[in-house]
């Protein structure tokens, strides 16, 4: 490997410094440019003709509508006798990677997985990136080359925002190329052995994998067996010949690193993951799609709880947080309906809250904690769209206080439908009480079918 140079210049005359590599993958390496938001990627030694191809990709990748996701898109090519290129990114940002496995100076797994910022901003990065990938699989586009390298994240831990980098590799499933580049450990089997084209079903299987390092710190197919033993059975495992490390029926590669999966899966988590290693790893048909995994995690992250002594985020199945042991603490569930005015939904609701059928899930919040309520929950958008923040709301004693982030998006109507409050950025208060007592709030005006949700006080989760 060679070093990387100090400076390079691009197709436009253009110089840049160099800065702190950000990464590497198969391919070469990912840089910062001093004193910029942008980044270049120096790609190692191609022949002529990867050049010419990395050319034309880019040009293909640069006249994509892709704007509305957050893809580091390529602004220019470099001079030689470097190949590459540099493109913007939001400063600010790290390797998912980080995320993936403590380094061996953290003094903990546990304080290690908090530190990063927990379960729920796991979950809902996890998600966020899921809705990106299903919107590239909804253009019949794939992303190419999904590895923890190449997705960055926030480094700050209370923020959530992510950046696919690495677009040299998005094509349409069914263009011609010059053979199909993936990351180690995330190739789907089926294309290690030869025996399909890159799709949106490996493309799965390089999610699936993702998620479940970073949900529990550890590769779901490197077990002891794996871990222990000669390296050619890292290979064996990938090509799906083992069987994966938290197989039901065989339990020849258990591993003892991670996170207790009972801390860090929803039972539905549990089910997908399963799914995708266990049927679906040799057999991609059965294999759960990203747009399998989009809705249960962001339902996930959603029915986490946060822990008053600690304040790391846990499933409320738990009866003490599994991080500090401190007891469980009340919380209130958001239950959001569908508000039909042609049958008096309204009395039903209230009446019998859990024979409704509930659309987008049941939001948890837990005393001293809030919940941002997105576009996916409030009005059932799909897509990277569904992320937009409609409403807050947060939980103090008996009481909740509700802003609105768009102006005239939602209202609280009270149960006898005599009373009214608009809300606004400025918070409007609540009161909890019992669920035929409770104030609905509306995403919608009342004579229009649209969702709404009713706040009820827990001390347990109900099966």
């Amino acid at each position: 490997m060679n070093s990387a140079p100090t400076q390079i210049t691009d197709a436009a005359g253009c110089r840049h410094k160099l800065g702190v590599c950000l990464g590497r993958g198969g391919q070469g390496a990912v840089y910062s440019i001093q004193g910029t938001p942008f980044v270049v990627k120096l790609i190692d030694q191609t022949p002529p003709c990867r050049q010419d191809w990395l050319r034309n990709q880019l040009t293909f990748v640069k006249r994509l509508e892709l704007s509305e996701l957050p893809i580091a898109r390529p602004l220019e090519m470099l001079r030689e006798p470097h190949v590459g290129y540099v493109m913007e990114m939001v400063t600010g940002m790290e390797p998912l990677s980080r995320l993936t496995a403590p380094l061996p100076s953290e003094p903990s797994l546990g304080e290690w997985y908090r530190g990063r910022g927990g379960l729920r901003r796991r979950l809902r990065l996890l998600a966020r990136l899921a809705d990106v990938l299903n919107a590239l699989h909804a253009k019949g586009l794939i992303y190419g080359d999904l590895s923890a390298k190449n997705v960055f994240v926030s480094t700050e831990t209370t923020r959530e925002e992510i950046c696919l980098i690495d677009c040299d590799n998005i094509r349409y499933q069914s263009a011609p190329h010059l053979g199909d580049v993936y990351t180690v450990g995330y190739g789907a089997p089926e294309l290690l052995l030869g025996r399909s084209a890159a799709n949106s079903l490996t493309e799965a299987h390089a999610f699936a994998v993702l998620a479940f390092q970073v949900l529990t710190g550890t590769h779901p197919l490197v077990g002891d067996y794996v871990h222990d033993g000669d390296p050619e059975l890292e290979q064996e495992a990938f090509e799906g010949r083992l069987p994966w490390i938290d197989d039901p029926a065989n339990d020849l590669n258990r591993s003892r690193f991670g996170i207790e999966r009972s801390i860090v899966l929803s039972p539905r988590l549990k089910k997908l993951f399963q799914d995708a290693f266990g049927p679906g790893l040799t057999n991609p048909m059965v294999r759960p799609g990203v747009s399998m995994w989009v809705d249960k995690l962001h339902k996930a992250a959603g029915v986490t709880i946060r822990c008053s002594q600690c304040t790391s985020t846990y499933f409320p199945n738990q009866r003490n947080c599994p991080w500090c042991s401190a007891d469980r603490p009340n919380f209130v569930a958001i239950r959001f309906h569908l508000w039909d005015p042609s049958v008096g939904e309204g009395k039903e609701i209230l009446r019998h809250p859990d024979e409704r059928p509930v659309l987008a899930g049941i939001a948890f919040l837990s005393d001293g904690d809030s919940l941002e309520i997105p576009a996916w929950m409030a009005l059932g958008l799909d897509g990277v769209g569904g992320n937009r923040q409609i409403a807050s709301c947060a939980l103090q004693g008996s009481t909740v206080r509700i802003c609105a982030v768009e102006e005239d998006a939602c209202q609280l109507i009270s149960p006898d439908r005599k009373r009214s409050v608009s809300l606004s950025n400025r918070p409007a208060v609540m009161k909890i009480g019992a669920p035929k007592d409770s104030w609905i709030l509306h995403f919608g005006p009342l004579d229009k079918l649209h969702r709404c949700a009713v706040f009820e006080r827990r001390s347990e989760v109900k099966s």
